[in-house]
């Protein structure tokens, strides 16, 4: 696997926002993940090594599953 750079952009009760940036990313794409609905707030997420492993940077959102994807509000996109 590929070296990357992990960051976790916002952490709280509800929610993450995890970012990978492989250090060989030279194709200019970019992934937006999210968790599956039971996910759970885990690190890594549905297709997130198979990302990293193909140079692909990719943002991974985490929820609680009673929150689902209604706690993310537009103002937290600003930050990214």
């Amino acid at each position: 696997m590929s070296a990357v750079a992990e960051n976790c952009l916002v952490k709280n009760k509800d929610f993450s926002i995890h970012r990978y940036l492989p250090q060989n990313n030279e194709n200019n794409l970019v992934v937006v993940c999210f968790d599956e609905i039971h996910g759970g707030l885990k690190k890594k997420g549905f297709g997130t090594d198979f990302l990293i492993k193909n140079n692909i940077e990719n943002f991974l959102f985490h929820t609680l599953s009673s929150h689902f994807i209604k706690v993310l509000a537009k103002k937290i996109f600003i930050i990214i």
